[in-house]
């Protein structure tokens, strides 16, 4: 079948995992967007009458904390916007998204690991993030993203 000049494959059956992670990654994205803003409106908060003096500060005394935590919020942030588009993706059997949501879940997994080398570890995240690699590589799962 075309449209408009672009050939459709609906003969491609979506594997049960690919719905489960698919759907999981739309269910996560505004979770992870809630605690970007609300950890951006806490720092926000720490001077209301000039909203942007603690970025201001820890740039000038380069205050590490700050701006790791900023970072942080920043990776929740865009993690929320792939995390939406990538589960779309996923659904509509997108060979790219397939490729988006293992280099998310990659760099996931290795900021797990980082916590855990610096004996923060977050053993929920990292079973997850593991569990959903290994289903994203099941045979009957790559193939029906490419």
């Amino acid at each position: 079948m075309t449209v408009i000049g672009i050939m459709t494959n609906t003969s491609r059956k979506r594997p049960p995992a690919v719905t489960i992670i698919g759907g999981l990654f739309i269910f996560i994205a505004p979770f992870a967007a809630l605690d970007g803003l609300l950890r951006l409106f806490e720092l926000i908060a720490h001077d209301p009458s000039d909203p942007l003096a603690w970025l201001w500060r820890a740039l000038i005394h380069f205050d590490w904390a700050t701006l790791a935590e900023l970072a942080s919020i920043t990776y929740a942030l865009v993690s929320s916007l792939l995390d939406l588009l990538i589960g779309i993706g996923l659904l509509q059997l997108r060979s790219r998204a397939w490729l988006w949501a293992m280099m998310l879940l990659g760099l996931s997994l290795m900021r797990n690991l980082y916590a855990y080398w610096l004996g923060d570890p977050d053993f929920f995240n990292m079973a997850i993030d593991a569990f959903f690699v290994l289903l994203l590589n099941q045979t009957e799962v790559q193939e029906a993203f490419y």
